[in-house]
């Protein structure tokens, strides 16, 4: 098993170096009581809006706004949260990156099955 030390972040998708550029900035410009543990408390709760939203749009189809806003406030939060600890040297790197993606899987099981629920996807491509 390769050692935590030598891992290397890749983000090459087409905007991945103005992502970081933009993520480096806010980090910078964060206030000292938003932590990477209120970051990921955000993104949690931001996925748990997102499959509310989802849901409520069986009354209302305006929710599916709701539920794009929530997603962007879900990609800050979950992009901030390890930026924000490189950048304040705060890494916990082994219980990080199990919290991280436990979160994230947690998210996306959220996120579906509140899609699911929406009458414009069946539950099972959803799923």
């Amino acid at each position: 098993m390769s050692s935590i030390n030598s891992h290397r972040r890749v983000n090459d998708i087409l905007l991945g170096s103005f992502e970081k550029s933009i993520l480096q900035w806010l980090a910078a410009r964060m206030p000292v009581w938003i932590t990477p543990d209120v970051c990921t408390i955000i993104g949690l709760m931001s996925a748990l809006g997102i499959a509310t939203s989802y849901a409520l749009s069986i009354y209302n189809r305006n929710f599916l706004w709701l539920a794009s806003f929530g997603f962007v406030v879900h990609w800050l939060a979950d992009s901030l949260d390890g930026t924000l600890a490189r950048y304040r040297n705060i890494e916990r790197p082994i219980f990080g990156f199990f919290v991280d993606h436990t979160v994230d899987a947690i998210s996306v099981t959220l996120i579906v099955l509140g899609l699911g629920l929406t009458p414009y996807v069946s539950f099972n491509i959803a799923a």
